[in-house]
């Protein structure tokens, strides 16, 4: 009977994310979260309603709601100002926000986090221990590598899905970026209608 329940849990549990054009955040959010045990064989579900969302078991960049205890990740919505070693709990209780930018941010990092930056702030040193298994055994290590990894890799993910640019007054873009290599496989706008994959096997196929 445990072995029946075990394998229905995995069968239920579930991802969800918005629908429509996708970016390199929800992307890495959910290929994250597959690497974690509990999801790594969930579901995927993409939609934008509500009622469609709320049974699911996590939902990222979607939903206008962060909330870890309900496994809520959205950072759209209005007051939302969460870094990545500070705290800003009026804002996630939908109060008044102690957090309202980079200037009051509490912590090391002023970076507003993106859907993918909470998977990381949240889950992030599990990832990395599913990833790199020796790492449960040397706790210092793990704590090194969790803030290496987001300073240089997540921090500019959150930065550039935000809006924020790395400096105030750019000299070139870069079109090269994991974001911009993304962002090509949604489909042209000029495509033909069912000419290619889906949208649906397009995001499966970034995250």
């Amino acid at each position: 009977h445990a072995r029946t329940r075990n394998s229905a849990t995995r069968i239920m549990t579930s991802i969800g994310t918005h629908s429509g054009a996708f970016q390199a955040d929800e992307a890495l959010g959910v290929w994250l979260l597959r690497r974690l045990p509990q999801y790594k064989s969930a579901s995927l579900t993409r939609s934008r309603d509500p009622d469609v969302l709320k049974p699911l078991t996590i939902v990222i960049d979607v939903a206008g709601l962060y909330d870890h205890d309900q496994l809520r990740y959205d950072h759209h919505q209005r007051g939302f100002f969460e870094t990545f070693d500070g705290e800003n709990k009026a804002a996630r209780d939908g109060g008044r926000p102690d957090v309202t930018g980079p200037e009051s941010a509490t912590g090391v990092f002023k970076t507003k986090l993106s859907a993918s930056g909470l998977v990381y702030k949240h889950y992030g040193r599990e990832i990395l221990c599913a990833l790199h298994p020796t790492l449960r055994s040397s706790p210092d290590a793990l704590e090194w590598v969790y803030t290496k990894m987001y300073r240089d890799f997540m921090e500019g993910l959150d930065a550039n899905d935000n809006g924020i640019e790395i400096a105030d007054q750019v000299r070139y873009k870069d079109g090269t970026s994991l974001p911009m290599r993304v962002a090509r496989l949604n489909s042209r706008w000029n495509e033909p209608a069912g000419s290619g994959p889906t949208e649906t096997e397009r995001f499966e196929q970034a995250s």
